[in-house]
C-alpha cells in the first residue's frame, strides 16, 4: 500500500474514532440530565466516565509501538474474551431496567457466552479476521442491547422472537419519532465495555488472514461448533430445564440471561398441534353445535341495527389495576356514567403494552391467542387464505359498508393483506384522512375525534345509497405511547405515583372519553337503530416503574393470576334503542363479537358461536396467559389437572381446524 495513502487512512480512522467517542461522551451528559429514570449520577460515576474517556482517547491517539508478536497475542486474547465481555455488556445495558442482579451462575454465563461466540465465529468464518469478527460482535451487542432496552422500557415486557415479525410495524412508529431512549447509568457502563472493545481491537495489529488454500479449513472449523450448539439446542434434552415465562419474558431475562432467553423464545414461535387433533376429532366436537341458516335471516323482515365497533388504542382504566390511585377529577367521566341501554365491564385481553393486532384477530374471528405462541400475530403468520370472521358473516347477513379503519400506516401487522382475507371490502388508513375534520391530532397522531368523524362520514355516505344496516370496525391510534404534554386538567393526587408519563397518559384518556361522548351523542339522535361496541386493546406502554407502583410490588415478581387480572380494559356495548342493561361483566376478546351481534338483533348463529357461548359460561375469562374458570380459580392452558381441561382442549381443536388447517376446515361451522 502507498505509505502516504496509508498514513491518510490512519488519520481518518483516528479522527472518526475520536469523534465517535466524543459524541458518546457528550450524550452521556445530555441523557444524564434528561433521564426519565431519575438516576442520581454522582461524582464517582462521572469521574469513572471521564477517566474512561481519557483512557480511550489515549489509546486512539497513541502510536502502537508494541512488537508484532505482542500485537498478535493481544488481538487473539481480545478475540477470545469478546463473548465474555459481550455478555456483561448486554446484561449491564439491561441491568437498571430489569432491576435484578446479573446472572452469574456458570451454566448461565456459559450458555449466553456460547451464543455470542457462535455469532462471532460466523463473522470470522466470513472475514477470517480477528479484528472484524470482534468489532462486528460488539456492534451487534450494542444494537441488540439497546433494542431489548427500548422494547422493555416502552412496552413493559421483554423482546421475544415473535416480535421480529412485527419489525415493520415498529419501524412505522419509530419513523414518526415517537420513542425516545433514556438510559440508566448501568446501560452506559454496558455500552462502554463494548465501545472500549471496539477501540482496542481497532488499534491492534491482528494476524493476517489465512492463505486462500487454508480458508476452507478455517470455515469448517468455524462451522463445527455452530452446528454442534444448534444440535444441542434443538434436539438434546440438556437445555430442557431452561424454560421461558412467556407471560412475562423479562423473568427469563433475569433468570437465564437476556440473549439465551431471547434464543429460547424461538422455540415458542411454532403453533403446536393439539394432542389428538384430526379433522374427524374437530367434526365430532362440532356435531353438537349446528349452525343456523344465515341466509334465512338475511332475507327476513326484521330490521337489524348498524354495528360500529371501536378498538381503542391503549384505552385502560389504570386506576382499577392493583392498588389503584387517586386523581383530582374523573379521568373517564362519560364512560363511567353510561348506564342506559348499555352493557359494560372488563375485557380481558392477551396483550400488554403492545400487540394490538392480537386483540383484533381474537375479536373478529373468535379465536384465542391462548392456543398460539404468546406474541404470535396471526395476521402475519397464519392467515394466508380466506378466513371466516365477523366481517364475512355480516356481509352474508346483508350488511353494507364492511369497512375497516385505522388512522395510521396500513401495512402495520400486514393489515392490508389480512383484512381482505377476513372479508372486509374496504380499508381506510391515514392516507384517507384528508378532510378538515380529519386533521385534529393529539400529540403527533390522529385524534380519536377525527377517527370517529371518519366513521360518521362513511356511515352517512352509505345511508345515502342504501337503507341496509351498516358495519365498520375501527382501530384508533391517538393513545399510542409515548405520551407528550397534552393538558386536560388531570392530576395524580396519590403520592405513591410519581410518574409524569402516567399523568400525560391519563390526560390522553380524558380526551378519548370526550370523543366517545361525541360519537354516542351523534348516533343517539339518529332514528336508525345503531349499536356501538367499544373496548381497549391492551394496558398502556408507559415507561418507568408505574406498574410496580400500582401493584405495590415489582411487575417482574407477579404470578400468572396477577398477570391475567392486570390485562384488562374497559368495554361497553351501547344502543340507541332499548336493550337489557348490565354492568360488571367480565369478557374475553374472543367472545365479544357474538355478544355484539346478539345485541344488534341478530338471532342466527354459527356453530362456533354456540360453542363459544357454552364455553364462556364455564370459562368466563381466557387469554394468552391462562384462564379464570367459573369456580373462580386460575389455570394455565396446559394444566391437565384442571376440571376444565377437556373443554379447553375442545376449543383448541376447533381453533386449530379453523386457523391452521383451513384445507380441512369444517364446512358451515365457522361461517
Amino acid at each position: 500500500m502507498n505509505i502516504e495513502w496509508a498514513e491518510k487512512e490512519h488519520k481518518t480512522r483516528t479522527f472518526l474514532m475520536f469523534a465517535g467517542l466524543t459524541v458518546y461522551y457528550l450524550l452521556f451528559f445530555v441523557l444524564k440530565i434528561y433521564s426519565k429514570h431519575g438516576d442520581t449520577f454522582g461524582t464517582l460515576p462521572l469521574i469513572a466516565v471521564t477517566a474512561l474517556y481519557m483512557s480511550l482517547a489515549f489509546i486512539i491517539f497513541h502510536k502502537n509501538t508494541l512488537s508484532l508478536k505482542t500485537n498478535h497475542v493481544l488481538s487473539a486474547a481480545g478475540f477470545a474474551i469478546t463473548p465474555i465481555l459481550s455478555y456483561f455488556s448486554v446484561e449491564l445495558i439491561l441491568h437498571g431496567i430489569l432491576g435484578t442482579d446479573i446472572p452469574l451462575e456458570p451454566d448461565i454465563v456459559l450458555l449466553n457466552c456460547g451464543i455470542y461466540a457462535l455469532f462471532m465465529l460466523f463473522v470470522y468464518m466470513l472475514s477470517c479476521s480477528f479484528k472484524w469478527a470482534s468489532v462486528i460482535t460488539y456492534i451487534f451487542d450494542i444494537g441488540m442491547g439497546l433494542a431489548m432496552f427500548l422494547v422493555l422500557d416502552e412496552r413493559n415486557t421483554a423482546l421475544i422472537a415473535e416480535d421480529f415479525l412485527s419489525i415493520g410495524t415498529a419501524g412505522n412508529v419509530v419513523s414518526d419519532g415517537l420513542y425516545p431512549l433514556n438510559l440508566f447509568f448501568s446501560s452506559f457502563a454496558g455500552i462502554s465495555i463494548a465501545y472500549a472493545g471496539i477501540i482496542v481491537m481497532s488499534r491492534l495489529v491482528c494476524p493476517k488472514a489465512p492463505a486462500k488454500r487454508y480458508r476452507a479449513g478455517v470455515m469448517i472449523l468455524s462451522v463445527i461448533p455452530i452446528f454442534l450448539f444448534a444440535w444441542i439446542y434443538v434436539s438434546s434434552p440438556i437445555l430442557d430445564s431452561y424454560t421461558s415465562e412467556l407471560y412475562l419474558p423479562q423473568k427469563a431475562y433475569a433468570r437465564c440471561g437476556s440473549m439465551f432467553a431471547l434464543a429460547e423464545s424461538t422455540k415458542d414461535t411454532e403453533v403446536v398441534k393439539p394432542e389428538g387433533y384430526s379433522k374427524a376429532a374437530a367434526e365430532k366436537i362440532a356435531a353438537d353445535y349446528k349452525s343456523d341458516d344465515i341466509t334465512a335471516e338475511s332475507s327476513g323482515k326484521k330490521k337489524k341495527a348498524n354495528i360500529i365497533v371501536i378498538m381503542n388504542e391503549s384505552f385502560c382504566d389504570l386506576q382499577s389495576a392493583g392498588n389503584g390511585f387517586t386523581t383530582n377529577k374523573d379521568v373517564m367521566p362519560f364512560v363511567r356514567s353510561m348506564k342506559n341501554n348499555t352493557i359494560k365491564g372488563n375485557m380481558y385481553v392477551s396483550g400488554f403494552g403492545g400487540g394490538t393486532a392480537i386483540m383484533e384477530f381474537e375479536f373478529l374471528t373468535g379465536c384465542s391467542n391462548a392456543f398460539l405462541p404468546e406474541s404470535n400475530i396471526a395476521y402475519q403468520t397464519e392467515i394466508k387464505s380466506d378466513m371466516p370472521s365477523m366481517a364475512d358473516r355480516l356481509k352474508k347477513l346483508g350488511y353494507t359498508g364492511i369497512t375497516a379503519i385505522h388512522p395510521f400506516s396500513g401495512s402495520g401487522y400486514k393489515r392490508d393483506k389480512a383484512y381482505p382475507l377476513l372479508g372486509f371490502d374496504k380499508f381506510l388508513t391515514q392516507d384517507d384522512f384528508t378532510s378538515s375534520a380529519d386533521k385534529k391530532k393529539v400529540g403527533s397522531l390522529i385524534s380519536d375525534e377525527s377517527a370517529y368523524n371518519k366513521i360518521i362520514e362513511e356511515y352517512s355516505a352509505s345511508k345515502k345509497k342504501t337503507s341496509k344496516p351498516y358495519f365498520t370496525f375501527e382501530v384508533t391510534i391517538q393513545n399510542h405511547s409515548p405520551y407528550r404534554s397534552f393538558d386536560q386538567g388531570i392530576r395524580i393526587t396519590d403520592k405513591k405515583i410519581n410518574s409524569d408519563n402516567t399523568e400525560k397518559y391519563l390526560n390522553y384518556i380524558h380526551e378519548s372519553d370526550k370523543a366517545i361522548k361525541y360519537l354516542v351523542d351523534y348516533f343517539e339522535n339518529k332514528k336508525d337503530p345503531t349499536v356501538i361496541a367499544f373496548f381497549g386493546d391492551h394496558p398502556p406502554a408507559i415507561s418507568g416503574d408505574i406498574y410496580d407502583q400500582i401493584l405495590g410490588k415489582k411487575l417482574i415478581d407477579t404470578d400468572m393470576a396477577e398477570n391475567i387480572e392486570l390485562r384488562k380494559t374497559p368495554f361497553f356495548i351501547w344502543a340507541n334503542y332499548d336493550i337489557k342493561e348490565e354492568s360488571g361483566v367480565d369478557m374475553s376478546t374472543s367472545y365479544f363479537s357474538d355478544l355484539v351481534e346478539k345485541t344488534a338483533g341478530i338471532s342466527s348463529r354459527t356453530g362456533y358461536q354456540k360453542f363459544l357461548s357454552d364455553f364462556r359460561e364455564k370459562v368466563p375469562v381466557i387469554n394468552a396467559f391462562g384462564y379464570r374458570a367459573a369456580n373462580g380459580k386460575y389455570y394455565r392452558i396446559d394444566d391437565k389437572t384442571s376440571p376444565y381441561y377437556k373443554l379447553v382442549w375442545k376449543y383448541s381443536i376447533l381453533q386449530y381446524n379453523d386457523l391452521i388447517d383451513p384445507d380441512n376446515r369444517i364446512s358451515g361451522f365457522f361461517s
